[in-house]
């Protein structure tokens, strides 16, 4: 495949390393972006609110 990072770059692609999903999927959702969340499933738990 070559360098991954390389083909998302040059494709136009954004590609984001997050340590919590949560945070930035509250923001998606209540943004005026189209969304889908089907690989939410394969997320770790959302983190607990204080």
């Amino acid at each position: 495949m070559g360098d991954l990072l390389q083909l998302h770059q040059d494709a136009g692609i954004q590609l984001r390393i997050l340590g919590n999903l949560w945070e930035f999927w509250e923001a998606v959702t209540v943004s005026t972006l189209g969304f889908g969340g089907i690989g939410l499933r394969s997320a770790l738990p959302r983190p607990e609110r204080h």
